[in-house]
């Protein structure tokens, strides 16, 4: 099975897919160094970041989609790094769904993460599947992983701390990893660049009143790599993501408190961000903000 699933990732990696997903080094910090995998926009432009030293790595979030994860097992497999632990930072779906075809490319990674995220992705799993399950087809998983609860904040790659912060703070749901040795952030769900911020799971101010602490937090640590969650294509690994999505938070924050509805949302947001199209993620959570919609 093993074989049959590495030939198949392989075979993937090597077709063409365009822009839709590579893995990218980022800089060439030293003894550590990012690999970025790029998710298309059809998997929201969710990010998969890969820590590699000198003979080991850690994968940090397991995708969306089957396919993706496919070729990010065949990228893996290029690097020749031996993959000791896979962290899933958030109970999205596109943070998790993959983890089935990762799994069983390395069975001996050990999946993990905080105590919180393992017992959101259990308690809401069916849901999920039942959503997007008809939308991704033969992408969505067959037996979708749930992970193991990390014991501590930190995971160690070949000696140098990977920490899980925030855990002690009211956002704990919302935590990220810090990388103190290369001063990296891989920021997760905090974190979006050059698109509309997904709002719908942060329904009300005091919720995403943790979000801009979380964000003032990886501000304080003065990063000099952060890697977000959500990005288009071309934009900097750096804290310019951090401070654009400080701004969309409060400019949404603005255009819920000034609304009588959601489509006054939407025109709103829409026009501070033209070049971003309306779409989806805008119309739900501004829906979800106004008390229209629950998510």
């Amino acid at each position: 099975m093993k074989q049959q699933l590495l030939a198949t990732s392989i075979l993937l990696a090597s077709v063409s897919f365009g822009a839709n997903a590579e893995l990218e080094l980022i800089g060439d910090t030293k003894p550590l160094q990012l690999h970025v995998f790029n998710a298309g926009e059809d998997s929201f432009n969710v990010k998969s970041v890969l820590v590699t030293g000198e003979k080991e790595a850690v994968l940090i979030d397991g995708l969306f989609k089957q396919s993706d994860a496919h070729r990010l097992v065949a990228d893996i497999l290029d690097l020749g790094k031996e993959l000791k632990t896979v962290y899933v930072s958030h109970s999205d779906p596109d943070y998790y769904f993959g983890l089935e075809v990762i799994k069983e490319a390395f069975p001996n990674a050990d999946i993990v993460s905080t105590e919180s995220t393992a017992n959101a992705i259990a308690k809401k799993l069916n849901g999920k599947l039942s959503v997007w399950g008809p939308e991704l087809g033969m992408n969505a998983p067959s037996h979708p992983v749930i992970p193991s609860v990390l014991d501590g904040n930190e995971i160690l790659l070949e000696g140098h701390k990977l920490s899980i912060e925030g855990l002690d703070k009211e956002y704990k749901a919302r935590s990220y990893v810090w990388i103190p040795k290369i001063k990296a952030v891989v920021g997760g769900i905090n974190v979006v660049g050059g698109e509309h911020v997904w709002m719908a799971d942060t329904p009300t101010p005091a919720s995403r009143d943790l979000w801009k602490q979380a964000l003032k937090s990886i501000k304080d640590l003065k990063p000099e790599v952060v890697v977000p969650g959500h990005a288009t294509k071309g934009v900097e690994f750096s804290m310019s993501s951090v401070d654009f999505t400080q701004q969309y938070l409060n400019h949404f924050e603005k255009a819920v408190g000034s609304s009588k509805d959601s489509k006054e949302v939407i025109a709103k947001m829409d026009k501070q961000y033209p070049e971003f199209g309306k779409g989806f993620t805008l119309e739900l959570g501004s829906q979800v903000a106004m008390g229209e919609r629950t998510w």
